[in-house]
């Protein structure tokens, strides 16, 4: 995940009162919601060279269902995240 990414939640977090889980959780169901309802996202990739590897701690159902939208997609699971990652953020902003 690019830094200034991770900053962003960590921001966001801090603000809305929720734990990193919680902003993970949230902003995968948003993602898995607005696809439910045909947004067409298009699916990007993680720069390289500005990113860092981060543990992510995401719900079990949730993972399952992104999972589920990987093979359904023929997309990585980590494309899937960084995408909802950088959507939820312009979203919030």
């Amino acid at each position: 995940m690019p830094v200034e990414s991770h900053q962003k939640l960590k921001n966001y977090a801090s603000e809305s009162g929720m734990t990193m889980n919680e902003v993970y959780d949230s902003m995968l169901l948003w993602f898995l919601g607005e696809k439910k309802n045909n947004a067409n996202f298009h699916y990007l990739a993680s720069p390289k060279g500005t990113s860092k590897y981060i543990t992510m701690w995401i719900d079990d159902n949730i993972i399952a269902m992104v999972k589920k939208l990987s093979k359904q997609d023929s997309m990585s699971i980590n494309r899937i995240i960084f995408t909802a990652i950088t959507y939820f953020l312009q979203e919030k902003e």
